[in-house]
């Protein structure tokens, strides 16, 4: 019955549209992401600065580790006791 109505002959072509409204909705986002990322508004102010922090903030957690488990961490994952 509902294929017979005229409401869904003229709902049928809004559906072919979903497509074409998605397309247009994720080119402008992606337009707009470029922009930010381009601009590097999702990067740290001071890169190797940050990245520096990082790294000595785990290093410092190994040492930790090493200290309570009292054996030293090789490079490679490997335990030395």
């Amino acid at each position: 019955m509902l294929f017979n109505s005229y409401g869904f002959l003229l709902f049928v072509p809004y559906m072919a549209f979903i497509p074409v409204y998605l397309l247009i909705f994720t080119i402008i986002i992606g337009y707009y992401a470029g922009i930010f990322i381009g601009n590097g508004a999702f990067l740290p102010q001071r890169p190797a600065a940050a990245l520096r922090a990082t790294l000595l903030s785990h290093q410092s957690r190994i040492r930790e580790y090493e200290r309570r488990a009292g054996v030293l961490m090789i490079p490679g994952g490997r335990l030395r006791t």
